[in-house]
């Protein structure tokens, strides 16, 4: 029943989290998961609003995600550091294999007081945004769908 997965020919899943009570960030991430899934082809889900399960839900992408994005620029800072926390801690949390590629995607100013382990990349949104300043986020997930596609023929 590997249903939401195979409508993108198994390409890899992208977890794009915002906070979807705010606006502009859930507005931008809606955005850049258009840009992503035209431009990569990869599947890119976003948090739901507003659902009675939308903790499970947060915690099975994050079991089942290649790569993982935060993205918050004006959603309040203890859900910015909630879901940080969550990113880069999901292989322990969760005990599942290390996700290929995790990234933090935020203002400028905002990466400056950043204390990332090693295994998340930050990204300061570059104004106008380009989908390219997500470059060391996506590279190592394109190498997930080529070696995937290299074994189809077995």
């Amino acid at each position: 029943g590997r249903t939401d997965a195979a409508k993108t020919a198994g390409g890899p899943t992208i977890y794009l989290i915002c906070d979807p009570t705010v606006d502009e960030d859930r507005d931008f991430a809606f955005a850049l998961e258009q840009s992503i899934e035209q431009r990569e082809k990869m599947q890119v889900l976003l948090p739901q609003k507003d659902v009675p399960s939308a903790h499970e839900r947060h915690q099975q992408m994050l079991r089942v995600c290649d790569g993982v994005l935060l993205y918050g620029e004006k959603a309040p800072e203890p859900w910015f550091f909630q879901y940080f926390t969550d990113v880069a801690r999901a292989e322990k949390l969760l005990k599942r294999p290390p996700i290929r590629s995790k990234a933090i995607l935020t203002s400028e100013e905002d990466l400056g007081d950043l204390a990332a382990p090693a295994s998340v990349r930050l990204i300061g949104r570059s104004n106008p945004f380009s989908v390219e300043s997500l470059e060391p986020f996506l590279a190592p997930l394109r190498s997930v769908s080529a070696s995937g596609a290299a074994h189809a023929g077995n």
